[in-house]
Order: C-alpha cells, then structure tokens, then sequence
C-alpha cells in the first residue's frame, strides 16, 4: 500500500510542471497570503490526461479511472476523484486521488485518500 502511495505521490509530483521545493515554501510562507492558488497551470482534464501519459511513458502500470465525471461542487472548490490501482491487486491495496480546482477550474490540491 504505501508504494501505491509513494508511486502516485511521485506520478503527480511529474505531471504538475509547477512543483516547487522546499525554498520556495519558505519564501511563500513569509509573503502574504494569496488570493487564488494553484498547483498546476492546467485544468483538471489536461492534469489527468498528464498523468495518464506520464503512466504510460514511465510504464508505472497504475489502473487509473475518473470516479466522477462532473465534479463534486463546493462552496471554494470543486473535488474530482480518480481511482488507482494495480491489476490484480485487491481493492484494499487501491487509493483514491481527490484533485480540488478552483471555480476557475485550475488544480489547486492533490489528495491521496
């Protein structure tokens, strides 16, 4: 369970062109705080079609499937879920990827459930 964890963890970190390390973090912390945030550039379709790609040219052999195809609406973001899993693994060996976008439909978060 934790290598699907580590390798999905590892699969976005990839896909998002954006990712920033740890100085950045430190100077984002001393800085105000934004209004909109994102993780990504891209809107949810292109961020997982990304990883889909990345999943195939990596060969990382993750089962991944969209939960909803419209998102879950909410009052400051919008939750997608994608389901992860290797073949002929058992569902208690899966995850499920929460990606939240704003209501301009950019990536903002990434969850591993």
């Amino acid at each position: 369970m934790f290598r699907v964890l580590l390798v999905l963890l590892l699969l976005l970190m990839g896909s998002c062109s954006s990712f920033a390390g740890p100085s950045a973090r430190a100077d984002a912390a001393a800085a105000k705080p934004p209004v909109l945030v994102q993780v990504s550039d891209k809107k949810f379709t292109e961020f997982y079609e990304d990883i889909l790609l990345h999943n195939r040219a990596k060969n990382v052999n993750l089962h991944l499937e969209k939960v909803n195809e419209e998102p879950v609406e909410g009052e400051a973001y919008d939750i997608y879920l994608v389901a992860a899993k290797r073949p002929n693994a058992s569902d208690k060996k899966s995850a499920l990827i929460q990606i939240f976008t704003n209501k301009a439909g950019y990536v903002v978060r990434v969850g591993l459930i």
